[in-house]
């Protein structure tokens, strides 16, 4: 085995290095080439940036593709679109019932009623979903009674009917007319809110104050005399004939007309404004429809605003790293040339990706932060190979380049082609918006590889050109006159590699390698700890910033209205009503017996069936009319009505059968459940009810159920198997790889030791920092072995090149290459480093765990992995060459640089 990858390795690596030596000398010989061949190709890709497409809809990111949601829920967008809007104001005081604070309400709804927008002058009446009421409270009607027949109610509902904008207050227990600035006596206001034959001023249908105040409620005597809350609730109707193109919503993917989307803004304005009126004590939390869209698209954006900052501020440590504080020897530009490919590469990368159709996600925006990470690695790398070319320099410029892509380009495409195949492989994800976003990270990694090697390398050429022509490093047209003439064959050590090579002898000794691995593996037991402690839990409202109004919201209907569990609705589509109709109650009977996930269900079939050998008895002959006798026959068919839509609702008519049945539909509601192995047990179950329901159906027809809070059971479902799946599957591709390109076993699998102890790390420490598994930590997990395999592989190739004794070629690895690694982690450090403060979940997110990948992935490359070496490393390749420390003499004449 070992002979047989050594006779690999000599394959392998001179085959490699032969051909970076060849490419290294074609571009130093043709830089102007090199450098414009990158700018046409970038510029060619980029005409795909027309293609470019966002995808926002979380049921279109985050749900596996082969689940029955997506299926389900692209029917109802087709067919039966959701077309209210939901838009609330939460009010807190003292006590709710304060006269002062009702005045106050009434005040609020006005300005709601009056305002007009400044566009297009809409109005709530312009907007509102209106629902059908009738004109004045009436004693129920029986169509069984004698002088009332059922074509009777139809003339009685035809002169009673008329519509009303959908709005819920405390209001609706006072005359629409009243005079609210005459409300002085909070007995007024408790005895008419406690009225047990309470009538809606505005739906004239019975309510209680139950429905309308929440927090601290106090009764006295069985009446209600204070609450600390209460909600106004509006509810707007979307205008599906003039949708338009950017008419969508961008955190949650929801398509709205533009009409709404304006008056949603000056509904915020208003109420938000309103707050400078509220009365001592009372405090108000606005949440418009718009808003969950506008606060987390403007956080993700506005932070990504941070990314040219973090390019600036990466750009100044570069140019200090990779230079001197000398005229001739600072290399702004070349840093600056560096950067730059990082650039193109971002823009061929969206360019490129637009054009053969993969669509952005907000997820996205922290691509250009990871290119930027990968690509200062490979520059950094370049740089020392440059630098440690020693006595192997010649005062041939192109000769020099070549040496140091020869090896260069080795160290590079171990990384490159690692990272590669670990985001290839997560793009066999069943997740849309992870398979887009590690395919988008494939195509960048791959460019950004080349465009270090090409257009990097050419700009290196042309800095080594202007060296030893002495010119200016910022104004290279100016020649100083004074030059002293250097031996710039002979190799310098860095102060990095001098301050490397002192760390090195501390570690690598007997009581340096004990404390070095009592670290290690302190560290290692609590993130194991804390490993089995991490959790799998999710909340989109996460993603809103904690300082926003509409995140307040949230925050205080949960504390102030908490809901008895997550209702669900069941859609019953297309079936034969006549055949099937009592399918449907088997389907009803088999979700009531779940009572340990289910808490009630609300349905309509007990009363149907009631109709039919009741008021209904002449109808049952056919399902459609007797659906319209019981609709249109008593309170609870006429509160029925919204649950059944039609092919052809203007068809639906009072004494006429029922026109051809889109869906039916009606809710149950799902027990409080407390983790996420519950609520997605609960799913699972309901998916086998649903798949038996639909077996007993006759052909054509199909039953399926939808909830918001089903999409996160969804992805929370498949989330955890996801994420161990990708890992386990980018860990082999580390071993495979690295055992491919450094063509040494135990080489290889030091490496894989090294990038597993660091995600183990990892995911410990993510659990003290207040993480959990979900969407955005998953993502930025699989970014994350990419980033930590670079370290580790590039200590373990540098190593198989040096010869001699172990702890001589592991302290000639961190000499050669130690500062490159860490300059690398901290260019990729810095570069996020803004994000630390930031609101955004997903940003958030992604400095949290990048902070650990560099924190964990440089310390087991810089102090663990060299220790490893250092006692049972592998052996040297067949070309491998002896390290000269820092302080040993030269053996090749000094010779100064000649400009080509």
């Amino acid at each position: 085995m070992k002979n047989y990858l050594n006779i690999l390795s000599g394959k392998i690596i001179h085959g490699l290095e032969s051909f970076f030596a060849w490419y290294g000398r074609k571009v130093a010989m043709h830089p102007f080439i090199s450098i414009l061949f990158c700018f046409v190709i970038t510029g060619a890709a980029m005409v795909g940036i027309i293609n470019y497409r966002e995808e926002n809809n979380a049921f279109k990111l985050w749900i596996p593709d082969n689940s029955d949601f997506v299926t389900n829920n692209e029917w109802l967008e087709a067919n039966a679109p959701m077309d209210i809007r939901f838009n609330s104001l939460i009010m807190t005081a003292p006590n709710i019932l304060d006269p002062a604070v009702i005045r106050h309400i009434s005040e609020v709804k006005k300005k709601v009623d009056e305002f007009k927008t400044d566009e297009n002058k809409l109005g709530w009446g312009d907007i509102c979903f209106k629902r059908d009421v009738p004109k004045f409270s009436i004693p129920p009607f029986k169509s069984d009674e004698p002088d009332i027949p059922y074509p009777g109610v139809c003339a009685i509902l035809e002169s009673i009917m008329t519509t009303a904008c959908f709005e819920t207050s405390i209001l609706e227990f006072w005359p629409k007319d009243f005079d609210f600035s005459k409300l002085t006596s909070i007995d007024d206001v408790i005895e008419t809110v406690n009225n047990e034959n309470a009538m809606s001023s505005t739906f004239n249908v019975p309510i209680s104050i139950e429905d309308y105040i929440g927090g601290a409620i106090q009764r006295n005597d069985g009446k209600v005399t204070s609450a600390s809350a209460t909600t106004m609730n509006w509810f707007g109707h979307i205008n599906f004939t003039i949708i338009s193109d950017t008419s969508m919503s961008m955190g949650t993917g929801e398509v709205v007309d533009d009409n709404s989307l304006e008056w949603e803004k000056k509904l915020e304005e208003v109420l938000l404004a309103d707050r400078d009126a509220l009365p001592a004590g009372v405090e108000s939390y606005v949440n418009v429809a718009r808003g969950y869209s506008d606060v987390a698209g403007d956080t993700i954006v506005g932070d990504a605003f941070m990314m040219p900052v973090g390019f600036l501020i990466v750009f100044v440590y570069v140019t200090i790293m990779l230079g001197k504080f000398t005229c001739t020897e600072q290399r702004g530009l070349l840093a600056l040339g560096g950067i730059g490919c990082i650039g193109l590469t971002i823009g061929f990368t969206y360019g490129f990706c637009s054009a053969v159709g993969l669509f952005y996600s907000p997820m996205h925006s922290i691509i250009p932060f990871l290119l930027l990470g990968i690509g200062v690695d490979d520059m950094f790398v370049i740089m020392q190979c440059y630098d440690n070319l020693g006595n192997e320099k010649t005062d041939d410029i192109i000769e020099n380049v070549s040496l140091t892509l020869k090896h260069a380009g080795v160290a590079i495409t171990v990384t490159s082609f690692t990272d590669f195949i670990v985001f290839a492989l997560g793009a066999t994800t069943v997740l849309p918006a992870l398979r887009s976003f590690c395919l988008w990270c494939s195509v960048g990694i791959i460019i950004v590889y080349f465009f270090q090697a090409t257009l990097f390398t050419a700009l290196v050429s042309l800095d080594c050109r202007r060296l030893a022509g002495n010119r200016n490093g910022l104004c290279p047209c100016y020649v100083h006159k004074r030059y002293t003439e250097k031996n710039l064959n002979v190799r310098e050590f860095s102060f990095a590699q001098k301050g490397f090579s002192v760390v090195s002898k501390f570690i690598l000794s007997i009581p340096g390698t004990i404390v070095t691995l009592a670290v290690t593996f302190a560290l290692l037991g609590v993130g194991i700890w804390g490993m089995t402690e991490l959790k799998q839990e999710f909340d989109p409202v996460w993603f809103l910033p904690p300082k926003s109004d509409i995140f307040k919201w949230f925050e205080k209907n949960d504390e102030l209205f908490p809901k008895a569990g997550v209702e669900v609705t069941v859609y019953i589509t297309e079936i034969n009503w006549d055949k099937d109709f009592d399918k449907v109650g088997l389907l009803i009977e088999d979700l009531n017996k779940e009572n340990d996930i289910i808490a009630c269900v609300d349905d309509w079939y007990d009363n149907i069936l009631a109709a039919k050998s009741g008021s209904c008895k002449d109808y049952k002959s056919s399902f459609n009319a007797l659906l319209t006798c019981f609709l249109f026959s008593s309170p609870t068919g006429f509160a029925s009505q919204p649950n059944f839509e039609y092919r052809n609702s203007s068809l639906f008519k009072c004494g006429e059968p029922a026109p051809e049945i889109l869906l039916g539909k009606f809710t149950f509601t799902h027990q409080k459940f407390n983790d996420r192995d519950e609520h997605v047990d609960a799913l699972n179950r309901m998916k086998d009810i649903m798949n038996t329901a639909n077996d007993r159906l006759t052909a054509g027809g199909h039953m399926f159920v939808i909830s918001r809070e089903y999409s996160d059971w969804e992805t929370d479902d498949v989330i955890t198997e996801e994420l161990f799946r990708n890992l386990g599957l980018a860990l082999a591709c580390v071993f495979v790889t690295t055992l491919i390109l450094l063509a040494d076993f135990m080489g290889s699998l030091y490496v894989l030791v090294c990038v597993g102890m660091t995600l183990v790390n990892l995911c410990g420490y993510m659990h003290f920092w207040g993480l959990t598994i979900d969407v955005v930590s998953s993502v930025n997990v699989i970014i994350a072995i990419g980033l930590c395999v670079d370290y580790s592989a590039h200590i373990c190739h540098t190593f198989l090149t040096i010869s001699g004794q172990r702890r001589e070629r592991s302290e000639g690895t961190l000499v050669n290459i130690g500062p490159a690694v860490l300059n690398g982690g901290i260019s990729t450090f810095i570069a996020f480093i803004l994000l630390a403060g930031s609101d955004s979940h997903v940003f958030g997110t992604f400095f949290k765990i990048f902070f650990l990948v560099v924190v964990f992935g440089v310390f087991h490359g810089l102090f663990f992995f060299p220790v490893l070496l250092r006692w049972i490393g592998p052996g040297e390749y067949p070309d491998a060459r002896p390290y000269q420390a820092p302080g040993k003499k030269q053996v090749n004449p000094e010779k100064p640089m000649t400009s080509l």
